[in-house]
């Protein structure tokens, strides 16, 4: 193959995170899970029950960071803020 078109046969991958999701008002019955249950490969009940035992276990800080995404994850979440730490990725090959 030319070295001009081995860019057509390149993998590309994508990830995007979002340390802060604002909580939002929606009705589950009209608006649809962005992936449900992709990344997850175990039954979800057994999981919510295996969460259930860390609830109170509070999270570790592991990164001395001067990208302040990464210093303020672990913030404790706010009342506007319905989750802390959501990313999505996406392969395409």
């Amino acid at each position: 193959m030319p070295p001009e078109n081995r860019w057509i046969y390149v993998l590309v991958l994508a990830m995007d995170a979002n340390f802060k999701l604002k909580q939002k008002k929606w009705k589950k019955d009209t608006q649809q899970e962005l992936s449900p249950g992709w990344g997850y490969f175990v039954q979800e009940d057994d999981y919510q029950t295996y969460l259930k035992g860390y609830i109170t276990e509070p999270e570790m800080k592991h990164c001395d960071s001067n990208h302040s995404a990464i210093d303020h994850a672990n913030i404790p979440a706010l009342k506007q803020f319905a989750v802390n730490g959501v990313h999505l990725r996406n392969l395409t090959v």
